[in-house]
Formats: C-alpha cells, sequence, structure tokens
C-alpha cells in the first residue's frame, strides 16, 4: 500500500496543519513549553501514588475501599475521556481541555489532601481521574507541531516525558511524605498543576481540520475492527492486573512488610523504571521474535511476579 493511500485512511480528526509559517526557535521554545507543562501535569498526578493506598487505609478504609478510591481515577476516566475528544473536535480548539486537565489536577489534589474520611479520598481521586482523561487531547496537540511522517516522533518525545515524569514523582512523592507528612505531597502535587498551566499559557496552537461527519462514520469504522477489539481486551486484562497490585495492593502489603513512605516511593519507582526499560526491549522482542511471543512473554513475567509477590517476606526481596 503506498503512502499516499495509507495517509487517505487516516481519520480527520487527526489531519491538522502545523505551525510551518513560524520562525524554528519559536517552534522550539513552544515545544519545550509544552513538554514541561506535560512534565507538571503527570507528575502533580503521580507525586502521591505510592502513599495513597496506605493513607486511605489509614483513614480507616478497608480494602475494599481502598480499592475503590484507587478504582475512581480510572472510573472517570472511562465516562468521560471519549465525550471529551468528541468535544475537543467538535469545539475545534485542544488548548482550553488541556487547560482544564491542569486545572482539576489541582482540584484533585486539593480535595485529597483535606479529604476527611475515605470517601472524600474518592471524589478527589476521581477529579484526578478527570484531569487524566484529557491526555489524548494533549498528545494529539503535541504531534500536531510535528509533519505527519514525523508524527512517531512527536509520541516518541510526549511520551519520554510521560515516562520520566511518572519515574521522578513517585520516587520523590515518598520521600516527601516522609519529611513533611502525607498531605503536604497532596499540596505539592495540586501546586505543580498551577504551575503547569503558567507553562502553558504561552503556547500557540495550531488550527485543526475539521470533518465531524467523517469522524463519526471513522469511529464507528474503527470501534468494530476485530485486530482492534482484541487488542482492547489484551490491554483491558493488563490495566486490571496493574491497578489490582503496583498501583494499590502491592503497595498496601509492602506496608504490612514494614516498608516507611520512602520505601513506598522506591518501589513504584522500581516498576516504572523497569516498564520503561521493557519498552525498549519489546521493541527488539518484536522484531526478532514478533507479537505473539512478545505478548506471551510479557503475560507469563506478570503472572509470575504476581504469584510471588504474597509469597515473600522480606521487604529487600520485595
Amino acid at each position: 500500500m503506498s503512502q499516499s493511500s495509507r495517509s487517505s485512511d487516516l481519520p480527520e480528526e487527526l489531519i491538522q496543519e502545523t505551525v510551518s509559517t513560524e520562525h524554528p526557535w519559536y517552534r522550539r521554545a513552544t515545544l519545550l513549553l509544552f513538554c514541561a507543562s506535560t512534565f507538571l501535569f503527570w507528575a502533580a498526578l503521580h507525586l502521591y501514588v505510592p502513599i495513597l493506598p496506605a493513607y486511605t487505609e489509614s483513614l480507616g478504609a478497608s480494602l475494599s475501599m481502598v480499592g475503590a478510591v484507587i478504582g475512581s481515577y480510572a472510573i472517570a476516566q472511562v465516562l468521560i475521556r471519549a465525550p471529551i475528544g468528541i468535544l475537543a473536535d467538535s469545539f475545534g480548539r485542544r488548548k482550553p481541555f488541556i487547560v482544564g486537565g491542569l486545572v482539576f489536577t489541582s482540584l484533585g489534589g486539593l480535595a485529597l489532601a483535606v479529604a476527611p474520611n475515605p470517601w472524600f479520598l474518592f471524589a478527589g481521586r476521581a477529579l484526578t481521574g478527570v484531569a487524566a482523561a484529557t491526555w489524548v487531547v494533549s498528545s494529539v496537540f503535541f504531534i500536531s507541531y510535528f509533519p505527519p511522517e514525523r508524527a512517531a516522533r512527536g509520541i516518541g518525545i510526549i511520551s519520554f516525558v510521560n515516562g520520566a515524569a511518572i519515574i521522578a514523582a513517585t520516587s520523590i512523592g515518598g520521600q516527601l511524605a516522609e519529611l513533611f507528612g502525607p498531605q503536604s505531597v497532596f499540596f505539592i502535587g495540586a501546586s505543580l498543576g498551577v504551575l503547569g498551566v503558567l507553562f502553558l499559557l504561552p503556547v500557540a496552537e495550531t488550527t485543526t481540520i475539521q470533518g465531524r461527519s467523517s469522524n463519526r462514520e471513522s469511529y464507528l469504522r474503527v470501534a468494530v475492527n476485530p485486530v482492534l477489539l482484541i487488542a482492547s481486551l489484551m490491554s483491558i486484562l493488563v490495566h486490571f492486573a496493574s491497578a489490582a497490585s503496583i498501583s494499590s495492593f502491592t503497595l498496601v502489603y509492602a506496608g504490612r512488610l514494614g516498608a516507611s513512605s520512602g520505601d513506598l516511593g522506591i518501589v513504584s519507582a522500581a516498576f516504572l523504571g523497569a516498564s520503561m526499560v521493557t519498552t525498549l526491549l519489546a521493541v527488539y522482542l518484536v522484531e526478532k521474535r514478533g507479537y505473539s511471543f512478545t505478548i506471551l512473554l510479557g503475560a507469563a513475567i506478570m503472572g509470575a511476579s504476581l504469584l510471588a509477590t504474597p509469597l515473600i517476606s522480606h521487604l529487600h526481596l520485595f
């Protein structure tokens, strides 16, 4: 299939004009500002992730309630991620939605900081889920600064910023909680969201080409694609396993083994660091052994680690 025919199959919501008339220095400054704002966005959302399960339990929550608090982050995204994307395309601008995501990041952090009970934590974490749902708009916004043939480079850059922010935040979040108390980490996260807005304000937006009728047709065509449905099911299972372990109950178990807030940050950072390294390794494995081998190997490693977790009784081995 030729390059032109492949491009014609893309949904029109991904076809955008690039800022070709701007000076190179302005474009670079714009990209740097957006990357800085994105870094602060993800850092704000993950600074308190290592301590949130244990903190929820300290407020008297049962393990079921701990799971509900952690799950509220994903529930909010499931409910509004698609509507946000549709609204952004219909509105013709994406920057207001990205600013809104940063605002919800700060509001969620404040709600978590002042929460008197687990249900208030549930609501606060749901607000941060609303913020995270704007990520799909942010990523499309960023790659609009790249020509179509270099879109992959844009995705790679912004994904790297995403991963770096999460690793940095989870690494220091536990340490900050030990030094200043767990509530301080929520306040710091809220402050990072405000700072992210300040970095984003000078960023100019490219012009979005509209195609509402085609967008609907493209959405329906893609939604029933068998390959997409299978990949989505695999993704659901992987995210379920991750959310039920390293994002929640694995950290609770580590706390019962005597892990401090700083130790919880290290555990989370180890998971995320290994994930980033394996992302590069996975590309090599796919090229050498294929998708099926790589996916099955990943599932086997994840399953083995989850089975081994409750058998570990020493923190350092954990």
